[in-house]
């Protein structure tokens, strides 16, 4: 995988962006609503908290079988299918972290999960919750996740996250994977692509069942 040390820098660089906005948070935005149903921009930041949390996890979880699933199959499932656990598993997540402990937390386990991107090798092969899959190509939906859902903050919260321009350009990859077509000639704006194929904007060309 010779992307590697850009998916390294660039789940680095995405995560400290995201930190630099949680640092920035008034105490009464985090009960500010997103556009995520049902989500505060709390349990948003909650469910985000999960991606350094899952890396250290899942990369303490090493397999001896081959992958099978990559950056790209990985998302082959429903999200309204998923949409409960998922906003459960959010605020158990931050269920004992306070508001104004958030970042804080954030701050340690990402620190957590950038010394295991040092430890790990990029082709150990690891359990995640959709099957065996190689620790880089793990890392990309990561960086997916954290590309998307700062967009969901800056929706709520207009330019709280800065974004990274290699995070954008692996997000804008795989979501044209996931599409597999080219991206509508309209559709020049990498930020406007990526809200697009995220389910953010509706677009009939454009319908990725995890993000719907």
């Amino acid at each position: 995988m010779q992307d590697y040390e850009i998916i390294k820098q660039a789940f680095t660089n995405q995560s400290a962006l995201v930190l630099e906005g949680l640092n920035r948070l008034e105490p009464a935005q985090w009960d500010a609503p997103t556009r995520l149903e049902g989500w505060t921009v709390y349990t948003l930041v909650a469910h985000m908290l999960r991606v350094p949390q899952v890396v250290v996890t899942y990369a303490s979880q090493a397999v001896s079988t081959a992958p099978v699933v990559d950056r790209l199959s990985y998302w082959n499932f429903n999200g309204q299918e998923i949409a409960a656990g998922v906003t459960e598993r959010a605020l158990q997540s931050g269920a004992s972290t306070t508001r104004a402990d958030m970042a804080q937390t954030f701050a340690a386990t990402r620190q957590a999960a950038l010394d295991t991107l040092e430890r790990i090798a990029l082709t150990t092969v690891i359990s995640s919750a959709y099957g065996a899959i190689r620790f880089g190509e793990y890392l990309v939906t990561r960086i997916l996740e954290l590309v998307v859902h700062s967009l969901d903050l800056n929706a709520a919260l207009p330019s709280i996250v800065k974004l990274d321009q290699q995070a954008v350009a692996l997000t804008v990859a795989s979501l044209e994977g996931l599409l597999n077509q080219p991206r509508s000639a309209e559709m020049t704006d990498d930020i406007q692509f990526i809200e697009a194929a995220a389910g953010r904007i509706k677009h009939p060309s454009m319908v990725i069942p995890a993000f719907t």
